[in-house]
């Protein structure tokens, strides 16, 4: 427009040879000799009166817009959880309007669309399945570090809790040792530590008795100054520790106030407190243990073992203890005390993690829990083809595998190993070295390096013993199935992603309505199934691992044209690093907007890859969320954050730009056109 102007400035100069006029044209102002220097002029000028073509304050009102979007977002009621008392929070504010864009969602399973409260349904042993007893207590188990003594037990099948204390006193014979070996696999094979307080308790304080104690620190109180207290609670109960609830009275908050109770003691006369007829004397109190886990998982089983009588006591750095059940009455159980020589952290590319127990007599006794696929794979070849009771187990349980995975169980195999400890000791060495050779790596946190240290540690996990299987419920979220539903009808691709095997990854897909009934489900594994899904008439569900997922990142165009036509899409048997690869395929090759989300640790790369990242405050920690653009309490809302919220962003803000647009287009061409009139001096037609 500008050099349009000035072009024509020119010319209209040049015809009607203004700098030969004597007195000059009216309201042609000229300013230099010539019409092709008056026309550069002239076009300056038009830069300047145009300039407000470019929306300058549309940035601030845009910033503006999306400050008040995030207000009404994070004031919205329907997206806060009452039960965690937890509402949206909004991490991002730059990317908001994405949220209306969205094409594809990659959405981790456990935590995310699951409570992530696991519940203990089955374990098999020996080849036999045991269920609970119809008169067994029921429950459903929390991971909010639940006290061990708490009257809500695990489901258990009552014939073989009371077979176990013969157990425990005689496992000489083989199908006894496979069932106290089982057992002792869910107490010890884990990280769980044994606490006699909640850790935010530890920190802001409690009552113990008569006294009030907060970290390492004990005050003893006045008599007038102790808080009103519950009335005396039941037999059987009155030696617990009483916690503080959170007080209505200011005076109470002020007794408990560790500050004013140091000042209350330092005004104290010190000698007064070594009086004998003043002196307090504290009752022996029964101590609540209480389960510190990494994960639900762990929590559940170690609560499992604890039912059926073999009741973690304690751990250490060196040492584990264990209460076996017993034949005579409590509280004398009998405990063991291991020797813990070595932990085989868990990692996602061997799938389990291992505890190597000193049990004396030149023995090391290694406990191995993981998934079936890797426990099963590492099984010692030579017993099953030599004891054909022993392979009749393992293809017993292989069935139960499938009956527990088609439920939608989660299934965790145990197995152990014995080994001498000259075996143990050549394994140590080996695995020193590989360590050494590992720290003179300069970068330390190669993925080379992690590999390194899971292949040594596969040397020992292998010649494994089965002992047996466990399956756990992992019930779904409220509204799971209604927010996909939704999510589903608005055109968006839904991508799920777990750590599953197979079978239960289907059933979950299936009750979530990931998969509903009317389409059918297509699982490939080769670029083969993949060619013949091609040909596959109308829509499908499709379900990989991955193969497929190195086909997909390799930009495989069959891989990726199967894909697009799929109406949903689950990925089982994925790691974190995997999850990873699979978002920024989607990103790459499909051309969409990706929403990830989840809600542990593990998920924190695929949420970061994605274009809008989801955290899910769970039973995990916080990482997710930390990683996240906008966390949120439960995934039900994802519906309304995607369709009302996401929608009106979009809509609001592309109404702004076309507005803004419209508004300094119609003041800069009515100055344009008028050009044609005033001989293109670049004259104002309205006053400044």
């Amino acid at each position: 427009m500008c050099s349009t102007g000035g072009g024509l400035s020119i010319i209209w100069l040049i015809r009607h040879a203004a700098h030969e006029v004597i007195n000059g044209i009216p309201y042609v102002v000229l300013y230099t000799t010539s019409a092709v220097g008056d026309g550069f002029i002239n076009m300056a000028t038009f830069i300047i009166s145009y300039q407000i073509l470019i929306p300058l304050s549309l940035y601030i009102t845009v910033e503006l817009i999306k400050l008040g979007q995030l207000y009404f977002l994070n004031h919205d009621l329907e997206m806060y959880d009452e039960m965690t008392d937890k509402r949206i929070l909004c991490r991002s504010f730059t990317i908001a309007e994405e949220l209306g864009q969205i094409q594809y969602i990659l959405s981790d399973k456990t935590g995310t669309l699951t409570e992530n409260k696991m519940v203990f349904k089955y374990c098999a042993i020996n080849g036999r399945s045991y269920e609970p007893s119809l008169m067994s207590p029921m429950s459903e188990n929390s991971f909010a570090n639940r006290s061990v003594d708490e009257d809500e037990p695990v489901e258990v099948n009552e014939a073989l809790r009371q077979a176990l204390p013969r157990v425990a006193d005689d496992h000489s014979e083989s199908q006894a040792s496979a069932v106290y070996y089982f057992f002792l696999n869910l107490a010890i094979c884990n990280t769980v530590m044994v606490a006699n307080q909640k850790y935010d308790q530890i920190n802001n304080g409690y009552m113990e008795g008569e006294a009030f104690r907060i970290s390492n620190s004990l005050f003893y109180l006045r008599p007038n100054d102790y808080p009103p207290t519950e009335p005396s609670t039941p037999a059987g109960r009155s030696g617990r520790s009483t916690n503080i609830q959170t007080p209505s009275s200011s005076r109470l908050v002020s007794i408990l106030n560790p500050a004013d109770i140091v000042r209350r003691l330092s005004s104290l006369n010190i000698s007064s407190l070594f009086r004998k007829e003043e002196k307090i004397k504290l009752k022996s109190k029964k101590q609540l243990k209480i389960y510190e886990a990494e994960s639900p998982d762990e929590y559940c089983l170690v609560n499992a073992a604890k039912s059926y009588g073999f009741n973690l006591a304690g751990r250490d750095l060196t040492h584990v203890s264990v209460n076996l059940p017993t034949q005579r009455e409590y509280p004398h159980q009998r405990r063991l005390k291991l020797r813990v020589e070595k932990v085989l952290k868990f990692d996602s590319n061997r799938k389990r993690m291992s505890v190597i127990l000193d049990m004396g007599d030149n023995r090391k006794l290694l406990l191995c829990k993981g998934a079936d696929d890797e426990i099963l794979a590492n099984l010692c070849q030579k017993t099953l083809e030599q004891n054909l009771e022993a392979k009749k187990v393992v293809e017993s349980s292989k069935v139960f595998l499938k009956q527990y995975s088609r439920n939608g169980l989660r299934t965790l195999c145990m197995a152990m190993k014995t080994m001498s400890n000259e075996e143990y000791n050549r394994w140590e060495v080996q695995h020193e070295v590989t360590i050494l050779k590992v720290s003179c790596i300069e970068n330390s946190d190669t993925p080379d390096q992690d590999e390194q240290i899971s292949q040594s540690y596969r040397r020992l996990e292998t010649n494994l013993k089965f002992l047996g299987l466990t399956a756990i419920e992992d019930r779904l979220q409220d509204g799971v199935e209604e927010t996909i539903s939704s999510l589903r009808k608005a055109g968006i691709q839904i991508w799920v992603l777990t750590g599953d095997k197979k079978d239960t990854a289907i059933n979950i897909a299936k009750s979530c309505q990931l998969f509903d009934s009317q389409t059918e489900i297509c699982a490939c594994n080769t670029e083969e199934d993949l060619i013949n899904l091609s040909s596959f008439p109308g829509k499908y569900n499709v379900a990989f691992s991955s193969p497929i997922v190195k086909l997909l990142e390799a930009g495989n165009p069959t891989a990726i044209a199967a894909i697009q036509k799929a109406s949903a899409v689950l990925c089982y048997r994925m790691t974190p690093s995997e999850k990873e690869t699979v978002v920024k395929t989607v990103k790459k090759h499909l051309k969409g907007k990706v929403l990830a989300v989840g809600d542990g640790a593990n998920d924190v790369p695929m949420i970061q890859s994605a274009d809008v990242g989801i955290g899910i405050s769970g039973q995990e920690g916080l990482q997710a969320v930390m990683a996240s653009d906008f966390a949120l309490a439960r995934f039900k809302f994802l519906k309304k954050l995607l369709l009302v919220h996401g929608h009106w962003f979009y809509y609001r803000l592309a109404n702004v730009l076309l507005y803004f647009l419209y508004k300094n287009a119609m003041f800069v061409f009515v100055l344009y056109w008028a050009q044609f009139y005033s001989g293109f001096s670049a004259n104002g037609i309205m006053d400044p």
